[in-house]
């Protein structure tokens, strides 16, 4: 856990990283600079919590270009010191705000150090723009975060035409332990009303220390685009919050942020990543502002063990930011223990704590020695709507985190291959899954698709069922399945229909089905429905199958059991069949399917079973019939059995074409 003591340095680095901008004056067209430089120091000097102290002011060519040797600017008690041997100025005016305004400035070197934080500044040049007075803001090293907030106030308040450092240094010691970053080439461009056109850091990089050894971080390039500070601050300072309370109203923040080559160099570990790209990045304040709970869990990491406060306060925090779209391409991971971990793709669209447009994965293939590997060309799941900001806190409020759903618009896998340790390959060519139009917690449309499933028989997790695969010859199940529900809330009405499910060298089956009755008043979730069994009623339906040696090897097996040839076993069931089924006490029945099943059994080919019964028949009717009275079964639901003979497909090597890989 990060104590307290760093997780002020954490604030005051982010509010110091701020403050770099804030304290370069911009621009102006006066001509009197000395007289405005000398007034808004000596306003500095004079305000609660500062000094400001130079050793010489030199004025030439008319006032208009000013040096300022030695100046010393500090912040007390936050113990903040600002130090720059040498200041040159062209021009200044100070405005009737307070504000100062300068032609340029060039500061060739500046430090800012603050409890065991140092920044060294190098190569600062600024043309043009406004500094605002700095006598109303107030440094307080004891609420970093709330500081960063109103630390973006002030930048908002702030103007220049170009800025440029050639070097940025930050140095962070704690327990004799130094940690450096270093910035090169910062740029920006048009900077002016609380917003900046663009901003662009060269190469960065990050040193420190770890008990395993030295970590690296770098970055080779950041460009950043349509900046809006006050969007920052409006969200992110606790005293923008009218009554305590957020607005909710969200702000464009950051147009575009784009970090080129990013890599992370640690022990026993290296990551690298080609390009991470932000788009369209908002910002609001949430119900309530999280800046409090940080400054106090900065002082006091205890509060961090109150674990429904910091949930809801994580939440506060998330339900701030949202994000039109980040792509990051190309990660590759070399660790210690695995062969490589690749993904060339990762993209969010549309996110925040209320939904989420899609999140895919493309590309990605992990390998551990000895354990396997895994791939898959594509993962993507979207149209989430996720629970309320109410839902959220009342389920904190009542430990009931496991009861908040959400609503799932889609999920897709394309591509899926793996195989684990001494166990057969695993493949998957396509799964897609789509619900929408949700009554409550239940989509009223689900569409399901499955392509070439292929895996090992011996993965099904029924020791029975392995058992009966194996003797009908089955080392591998390749299956297809596909599926579309809907249901109509107000009509009360579902229909299941576009169901097939089709095995390689087991069969085809296909079918549709209504019900009646479903109410969605009474209906919390899925598991619900088997509650409404008097209710919901049966309407129709019909099951097709077409046997593709299913039937040839079920007979092949019981003959081997009872040890007499297949094609005789086959007749002898033929034959006996009208016996087999007289318990039904239906002899029209009877009389209409034994021909047909007599037919299918010599000749395999298709099987059509259909039921549209005079009147709805209720699930607990049915059950009911099922258990109690099977005999009743055919005229309740007007059954009816037709058949189309194809080929024999049996005999012969009964072992499926499909073979394990190797």
């Amino acid at each position: 856990m990060t104590d307290g003591r760093s997780a002020r340095r954490l604030g005051v680095a982010g509010a110091m990283a701020a403050l770099v901008f804030a304290i370069v004056p911009a621009a102006a067209t006066a001509s009197d600079g000395e007289t405005a430089l000398r007034s808004w120091l000596g306003d500095l000097d004079a305000a609660h919590q500062w000094s400001a102290r130079f050793s010489l002011i030199e004025s030439e060519r008319g006032g208009r270009k000013i040096t300022l040797r030695n100046l010393t600017i500090a912040s007390f008690p936050a113990g903040l010191t600002i130090s720059a041997p040498e200041v040159v100025l062209e021009g200044g005016v100070r405005l009737d705000d307070g504000a100062l305004r300068a032609g340029s400035v060039r500061v060739d070197q500046l430090t800012l150090t603050t409890d065991g934080l140092e920044v060294e500044i190098e190569g600062l040049v600024a043309d043009g723009g406004r500094l605002p007075a700095l006598t109303g803001y107030v440094w307080n090293p004891d609420k970093p975060f709330t500081t960063i907030g109103r630390t973006y106030g002030l930048l908002a308040g702030m103007a220049a035409d170009s800025l440029r450092i050639a070097r940025v240094g930050l140095t962070e010691s704690a327990d004799g332990i130094e940690s450096l970053i270093g910035y090169g080439d910062i740029a920006v461009e048009r900077w002016h009303q609380g917003e900046i056109a663009s901003m662009s850091v060269g190469p960065t990089r990050m040193e420190t220390p770890n008990p395993g050894g030295l970590i690296r971080f770098s970055v080779g390039g950041l460009e950043v685009f349509d900046i809006d500070l006050d969007a920052f601050a409006h969200s992110l300072d606790p005293a923008r919050y009218e009554g305590g309370r957020g607005d909710g109203v969200w702000r464009r923040a950051v147009g575009r942020t784009r970090y080129d080559g990013v890599a992370i160099d640690a022990p026993d570990i290296a990551v690298t990543v080609a390009d991470v790209t932000v788009e369209a990045m908002r910002l609001r304040q949430s119900d309530r502002s999280f800046a409090a709970f940080l400054d106090a869990a900065a002082a006091r990491p205890e509060l961090l063990d109150d674990e429904p406060e910091v949930i809801g306060r994580t939440y506060d925090g998330l339900s701030t930011v949202a994000i039109g779209r980040l792509v990051v391409e190309d990660i590759d991971v070399e660790a210690r223990g695995i062969d490589g971990l690749r993904l060339a793709r990762f993209a969010l669209a549309d996110a925040s704590s209320e939904r989420l447009g899609e999140m895919v994965f493309e590309d990605f293939a992990a390998a551990v020695p000895g354990e396997g590997f895994f791939e898959v060309d594509r993962f993507a799941l979207g149209r989430l709507v996720l629970p309320s900001g109410d839902e959220v806190r009342r389920a904190i409020a009542t430990e009931a985190l496991n009861g908040l759903t959400g609503q799932l618009g889609f999920l897709e896998i394309a591509g899926l291959d793996f195989q684990s340790y001494n166990q057969p390959r695993t493949k998957l060519d396509r799964f897609r899954l789509d619900m929408r139009d949700y009554v409550g917690r239940i989509p009223s449309f689900v569409n399901l698709e499955m392509e070439g499933l292929q895996l090992g028989a011996n993965l099904v997790a029924d020791r029975q069922v392995r058992a009966y695969l194996d003797e009908l010859g089955y080392d591998r199940i390749d299956a297809d399945l596909a599926m579309r529900v809907t249901w109509d809330a107000e009509q009360r009405t579902v229909a299941v229909d576009g169901f097939r499910f089709a095995m390689r060298d087991f069969g085809d089956i296909r079918g549709e089905a209504r019900f009646e009755g479903l109410a969605p008043d009474s209906l919390d979730d899925l598991s619900t429905i088997m509650r409404q069994k008097d209710a919901v009623k049966f309407a129709g339906g019909r099951m097709e199958f077409r046997d593709d040696s299913i039937v040839a090897r079920g007979l092949a097996m019981q003959a081997r059991r009872m040890q007499v040839e297949t094609e005789v076993f086959r007749e002898q069931i033929a034959s006996a069949l009208p016996f087999m089924i007289s318990f039904l006490g239906t002899p029209e029945f009877q009389r209409e399917i034994v021909p047909v099943l007599q037919a299918f059994i010599r000749t395999p080919g298709a099987l059509t079973i259909a039921s549209e019964p005079a009147e709805p028949v209720s699930l607990s009717d049915l059950e009911g019939a099922i258990f109690l009275a099977p005999s009743s079964l055919p005229d309740m639901l007007a059954v009816t059995v037709t058949g189309d003979n194809g080929n024999d497909t049996g005999g012969g090597d009964l072992r499926p074409a499909i073979t394990p890989d190797e």
